[in-house]
């Protein structure tokens, strides 16, 4: 008895989920002529669902317009980018009965939208505004919907009346696009939109700017170490001398600062081998993709290139201070020295002075950097 009464209860709430019935149009009822092309679509609620999909299309079921867009547990829904004008819409809802429980998809409705003879009007840029700043350069852009509209042709450039990036591309029927590469940073970008339907496409439209700034990652957390001193001590003999850059970033970009302070790229390897004295720029960087965006976290650092050669001790200069010994360390010879006295580990500082040493046997040391 007890199993009989369970497969009842079952059947039963099986049979009231599934006999839900289906709304009907509200607005535009079925068979209305003439709709109005900006319109929101209505139907009666349904209790006990999950949600609602509609597909609109030019046949029987058909979803050409739009594809069993969701509408949520709401009982309305305004298309983007309208309809179509003089064209008959088969409207067809179903009933997104939960999970397990399937789709229930429910008979087309049919109405008629009205004649339209005029061009459609100018739109205007929505993101970013006409005039905005500090546009990220892999911005997507969107624009207001042209009544009527059934399409779009998009041009962009980085002057205006000179479209170098897009020229009179046809986007089709939606309000955004996304360029395949983004804006160039710190640039006025200028944008002109041609709305277009039956009638013709409407001409004389206002060019529209907006200006990138740079990218919106924040690089204190992605950039690369430099660890070249700023001057950088070469023997004669060893020229060529290899320095070795940052091998886990990744790139590299050498180059040698002329006398006009011009740059000449010397090489985007991580190592170099420098061939004279002089001054170079060391340029290191991450690629980093976040959250959509991407950009170079870059730092870079100028050095000097000098000739060097094995310091000579030429003189110690000793006196006597109240608590110990101050001494001077004198050396000849080309090169970046530093010093140490006694002790070579970790002790060798730029300045050939000491203080307050004490009186003992020691040994001073000299070396290049």
């Amino acid at each position: 008895m007890q199993r009989k009464s369970i497969f009842i209860f079952l059947f039963l709430t099986g049979f009231l989920t599934f006999g839900q019935e289906c709304p009907s149009l509200t607005f535009p009822v079925d068979g209305a002529t003439n709709v109005p092309i900006d319109l929101t679509i209505t139907w009666n609620s349904v209790e006990n669902i999950e949600g609602f999909l509609l597909s609109l299309g030019t046949t029987p079921g058909g979803n050409n317009i739009l594809n069993s867009r969701s509408a949520g547990n709401i009982n309305y829904f305004t298309p983007d980018t309208g309809l179509p004008a003089h064209t008959v819409i088969y409207a067809t809802i179903s009933l997104f009965m939960g999970e397990g429980e399937g789709l229930k998809v429910c008979s087309s409705e049919v109405f008629t939208t009205e004649t339209i003879t005029e061009l459609p009007p100018c739109t205007a840029l929505n993101i970013p505004v006409n005039n905005a700043t500090e546009v990220r350069p892999g911005a997507e852009i969107f624009w207001n919907y042209s009544f009527s509209a059934i399409g779009y042709l998009l041009s962009i450039g980085t002057s205006s009346g000179e479209y170098d990036i897009l020229f009179d591309v046809d986007v089709g029927n939606v309000l955004s696009y996304r360029p395949d590469q983004d804006f160039p940073v710190n640039q006025d970008i200028y944008v002109t939109l041609v709305p277009y339907n039956e009638n013709g496409e409407r001409t004389n439209c206002v060019e529209e700017r907006f200006r990138t700034g740079s990218n919106n990652i924040d690089c204190s957390e992605f950039l690369p170490i430099i660890d070249i001193p700023d001057q950088v001590g070469i023997c004669v003999n060893d020229f060529p001398k290899r320095i070795l850059g940052n091998v886990a970033s990744s790139g590299v970009r050498w180059f040698k600062i002329n006398n006009d302070n011009s740059e000449t790229l010397l090489s985007e390897n991580p190592e170099y081998f420098i061939e004279e004295v002089g001054l170079y720029r060391y340029e290191v960087y991450n690629e980093v993709s976040l959250f959509g965006d991407t950009g170079q976290c870059m730092a870079s650092k100028e050095f000097t290139v000098i000739v060097s050669e094995h310091p000579q001790i030429s003189n110690v200069d000793i006196s006597r201070g109240r608590q110990g010994l101050n001494i001077v360390v004198g050396a000849i010879g080309t090169g970046d020295y530093e010093y140490a006295v006694e002790n070579r580990v970790n002790s060798y500082q730029d300045s050939p002075i000491f203080q307050n040493i004490e009186p003992t046997d020691l040994t001073i040391y000299v070396r290049d950097k």
